[in-house]
C-alpha cells in the first residue's frame, strides 16, 4: 500500500504482469536496462515525502539465473528528518567546541599577561621594603616589613603558578628540580595564615 501511495502507477499493476507494461518502466526499468546496477537505491520525493527504492535481483540455482529483480519501496522521510537534525546539532556542537576552545586561549592569555603586569608593582613593593628593611633599626618595624617580604613572594609565587598553568595550557611547561627547605616552606605557610 505505500507502495502504490508514493507510485500511483502501480495500482494498474497485477501479479505475473511485466513491470515493462505501464508507465512505471519510466522509473525502474530504464536504471535497471542502464546496467547501473551496481547502484541499487534510489531516492525520490514524492508528496513531499522521502521514498527510498531498493532494487534486488532474484537469481535462482546454482548458475544464479537470473529471473528478474525485486524492488522494494519505503518511506524514509523520518530517517532523513532524524539525520538532518544530527548534522545541525553536529555543526552546532562543533562551533560551540570552537567557542569554548576560542575562550580557553582568551583566558589564557587574559591570565599570562595579567600576571605580567601585576608582577611589575610586586617587585617595586618588596624592593622598597628591602631597602627599608636594611636601614631599619626598630625590632618591630623589622618583623613587620619581613612579614611584608614573606607576604610579597608568596603572591609573586602564586602568579608564577598562574603562569605555569598558562605554560601547561600552551604545552610549554618545563619541570626543573630544586632544592628547598622543609621548615622554610612550613614557616612561610604559618607566616601567611
Amino acid at each position: 500500500s505505500t507502495a502504490k501511495y508514493f507510485f500511483p502507477e502501480l495500482h494498474n499493476l497485477s501479479i505475473d504482469r511485466s513491470v515493462s507494461d505501464t508507465f512505471i518502466k519510466q522509473e525502474f526499468v530504464d536504471w535497471i536496462d542502464s546496467n547501473e546496477t551496481n547502484n541499487l537505491t534510489k531516492k525520490y520525493n514524492r508528496e513531499n515525502r522521502v521514498v527510498v527504492c531498493s532494487l534486488k535481483p532474484y537469481v535462482t540455482g546454482e548458475k544464479h539465473i537470473l529471473h528478474g529483480y525485486i524492488i522494494e519501496i519505503r518511506d524514509d522521510t523520518e530517517q532523513q528528518m532524524f539525520i538532518e537534525q544530527l548534522n545541525t546539532m553536529n555543526e552546532e556542537l562543533a562551533q560551540a567546541v570552537d567557542q569554548a576552545n576560542s575562550a580557553n586561549r582568551s583566558k589564557s592569555q587574559f591570565l599570562a599577561n595579567m600576571s605580567h603586569e601585576i608582577r611589575t608593582p610586586i617587585n617595586a613593593i618588596l624592593g622598597m621594603n628591602e631597602i627599608a628593611l636594611r636601614e631599619c633599626q626598630d625590632d618591630a618595624l623589622i618583623s613587620y616589613m619581613q612579614d611584608i617580604r614573606n607576604a610579597g613572594n608568596n603572591l609573586l609565587s602564586i602568579i608564577n603558578d598562574i603562569l605555569d598553568f598558562s605554560k601547561i595550557e600552551a604545552g610549554k611547561m618545563e619541570l626543573a628540580p630544586a632544592e628547598y627547605e622543609l621548615s622554610v616552606l612550613i614557616r612561610e605557610v604559618n607566616n601567611m595564615i
